[in-house]
């Protein structure tokens, strides 16, 4: 599997995931391509993140992480929207 950024300016590092990730795979990802995706864009600080709702993104570790880091998260639902149908 393989990760990727894509932000307003341009894109970013592309990193080989190797098998099932969870919270702490989730931060390692996070620290060596994300922050430095952001950073080497020109966003240092004023970025958001955004990630779906699988459980290596929403693991009590990777959450605290993100906290810590001051990382501002935008969640997307994993699921489709339902109810929005027209009648």
């Amino acid at each position: 599997m393989m990760w990727g950024a894509m932000l307003f300016k341009g894109t970013g590092f592309l990193t080989e995931v190797v098998g099932n990730i969870n919270g702490t795979g989730y931060i390692n990802i996070l620290s060596d391509s994300a922050v430095p995706s952001a950073h080497y864009l020109g966003y240092v600080s004023n970025f958001v993140l955004q990630d779906d709702a699988a459980p290596c993104h929403r693991a009590r570790v990777a959450n605290e992480w993100k906290e810590e880091q001051g990382i501002r998260t935008l969640v997307w639902p994993g699921a489709p929207v339902t109810g929005l149908e027209p009648h």
